[in-house]
C-alpha cells in the first residue's frame, strides 16, 4: 500500500440538488475501499438557498452518511457535521465547534478533499484560508460535474 491519509473530507451538496446518483459519494466509496484512508468526514448542512429546514429535514451530511452506510462503509469510520449553511462553514464548523464525538478536522495531518468540478474552485479557496497557518497536507480529487447550487 502506498501513501495513507487520515481522512477523506467530503463537503456535500449532491444529496439535495440535481440528480440522485451520488457521483461524488461513489468516488469516495471507491477511494475508501483502497484501504488508504482512516475515515470519511462528511460536512454539509442545509445549504443557504435550499428549502431544507434545520431540525425538520435531513441535512446533506445525514443523507450522504445514509448512502455510504447502505454501501457497507463501516459506521465507526464515518463522521459527519450538519452545522454548515455554505462552503466556508463546511470547514470552519468542524474545526471551531466540532460536533460531539467528531474529531477536529485540523487534527487530520493528511486529507483528501473530494468534490464536484463546479464546486472545487470554492472548496480550494476556502480550504486555503482555513488551513493556511496549519501543518496539514491537503490534497484534492475532482469528480466531473457542475456545482450543486447555481
Amino acid at each position: 500500500m502506498s501513501e495513507n491519509y487520515d481522512a477523506i473530507l467530503l463537503p456535500t451538496g449532491e444529496t439535495s440538488f440535481g440528480d440522485r446518483t451520488f457521483p461524488v459519494s461513489q468516488e469516495v466509496i471507491a477511494l475508501f475501499n483502497t484501504g488508504k484512508y482512516g475515515c470519511i468526514f462528511i460536512t454539509g448542512g442545509y445549504s443557504g438557498f435550499s428549502r431544507l429546514i434545520p431540525g425538520e429535514s435531513k441535512s446533506e451530511a445525514d443523507g450522504t452518511v445514509e448512502y455510504l452506510l447502505g454501501r457497507n462503509i463501516p459506521e465507526e469510520r464515518v463522521y459527519s457535521d450538519s452545522q454548515s449553511l455554505e462552503t466556508i462553514g463546511n470547514f470552519t464548523f468542524p474545526m471551531v465547534h466540532p460536533a460531539e464525538g467528531n474529531p477536529n478536522i485540523s487534527d487530520f495531518k493528511k486529507m483528501l478533499i473530494v468534490g464536484k468540478e463546479g464546486h472545487m474552485w470554492r472548496v480550494r479557496d476556502y480550504s486555503d484560508l482555513v488551513f493556511a497557518q496549519k501543518e496539514n497536507q491537503v490534497y484534492f480529487y475532482t469528480v466531473p460535474g457542475r456545482c450543486c447550487v447555481a
